[in-house]
């Protein structure tokens, strides 16, 4: 406990000057004496240049004097794409933000006063492949589709990204199997010397149930983004039933592949901006 002794006014005939104690936590008078928050708050855009909502941004404190995180702070923006970080501990902050992997957005850093609020504005753009003066593609066809769909898994085929035929079961099978959680049937390709098999998710578990572990592929997303088409596609685990029950698996990592593509002398030609395996 803390003890402040105020001087107070005495009243009636006899006018004094008495001293009360008051006893306060420490705690509490810290909090008195250092009120060190501030704010901020802002909008945020794409590159339409529409405002953006439902984007998570996270504010990162930083520590100055070796650059590192002390703590983080989140907050989602509205349908106006404004945000706001409230109560912030005084200091150097790092907005970051998360919408999907297609958009590229810088850091933002920001200097929070204590008692003021800092007010910003966030742009968002397309990565540098998708930036520039050509024409934003608004739709695609069946025959779009299934012209990526197929360059990309020839691409793969060819050695381009044999981490995707890496699965022995795939190899013994000889079978290539495809979700169709994104895509058709009219979009897989027919390509000499190799085999593909469209499941949906639920025949893909039952098949990982019957047969044992095995990978096969998905389409994550295929859609126009400014200029270019970003496709991403995942090589991932049907784990069956026993492995689920007694928690053991093939150690073979999972992988994510991100392209893009661009529409040259009337073909799709695509390449890879991002890769990951876990």
């Amino acid at each position: 406990m803390v003890s402040l002794i105020a001087a107070v006014l005495l009243g009636g005939q006899n006018r004094g000057v008495g001293q009360v104690e008051l006893a306060f936590s420490r705690s509490l008078v810290t909090s008195l004496l250092q009120v060190k928050t501030g704010s901020i708050s802002g909008v945020i855009t794409g590159p339409n240049p529409n405002v953006v909502e439902g984007a998570t941004l996270t504010a990162l404190l930083r520590n100055p004097n070796s650059d590192s995180t002390l703590k983080s702070f989140s907050t989602v923006s509205d349908e106006k794409g404004c945000f706001r970080f409230a109560a912030l501990p005084v200091g150097i902050y790092e907005i970051r933000v998360g919408t999907d992997e297609i958009i590229k957005h810088l850091a933002t850093r920001v200097v929070v006063r204590s008692a003021e609020n800092t007010k910003v504005e966030i742009q968002l753009r397309f990565i540098d492949e998708c930036d520039g003066n050509f024409p934003e593609i608004r739709s695609l066809s069946d025959s779009d589709r299934a012209e990526i769909v197929k360059w990309i898994i020839e691409e793969a085929i060819a050695g381009q990204q044999t981490v995707m035929f890496s699965n022995p079961t795939l190899a013994s099978d000889k079978i290539i199997i495809l979700s169709t959680a994104k895509i058709e049937s009219i979009w897989v390709p027919s390509i000499a010397g190799h085999n593909f098999l469209l499941l949906k998710p639920e025949e893909i578990q039952n098949r990982a149930n019957r047969k044992g572990d095995y990978m096969y592929w998905q389409f994550d997303q295929i859609r126009p983004r400014g200029s270019c088409v970003v496709v991403s596609i995942s090589h991932v685990w049907a784990e069956g039933t026993s492995s689920i029950e007694t928690g053991q698996r093939t150690p073979l990592g999972e992988s994510l592949f991100i392209y893009v593509f661009r529409r040259q002398s009337g073909k799709w030609i695509g390449k890879v901006i991002s890769g990951s395996i876990s």
